[in-house]
């Protein structure tokens, strides 16, 4: 009987954290990226923002996956994964961010606000992006 080759194992491994932001390794990378600063209101969809966030960052307009291949590559990819996460914790109810918000709110470089005042909202994080 002869046994498959073993699997190299996963290419790229993202850990969110949550208010803490998230850490991105790769076989020869290790990064971790801050969360922004965010009043929050509801955290119900911000994974799944963060997800699909990343899936646009991954994938190529031809349908593959290609992975970061150094930090500079993967650090934005993350801080933008966190920002959508970030921005969709501003209001209640599981509504992602579109890419203008999520580039409005890096560019800004603040505290990501609640979209309309909440009596719910509470800043979740001290950090600041550095």
């Amino acid at each position: 009987m002869t046994l498959p080759p073993p699997h190299p194992g996963p290419r790229l491994v993202v850990i969110t954290c949550g208010a803490q932001g998230a850490t991105a390794l790769t076989a020869r990378h290790h990064i971790t990226v801050p969360a922004p600063r965010t009043y929050v209101v509801d955290t119900i969809g911000a994974g799944d923002a963060f997800q699909s966030s990343l899936l646009d960052a991954l994938l190529t307009p031809d349908g593959t996956v290609r992975i970061p291949a150094t930090p500079t590559e993967l650090e934005p990819a993350l801080r933008r994964c966190v920002t959508a996460g970030a921005i969709t914790c501003t209001h209640a109810g599981a509504r992602p961010p579109t890419h203008e918000e999520i580039r409005s709110a890096q560019a800004a470089d603040d505290v990501i606000q609640a979209r309309q005042a909440h009596p719910l909202a509470q800043e979740a994080t001290t950090r600041t992006r550095g």
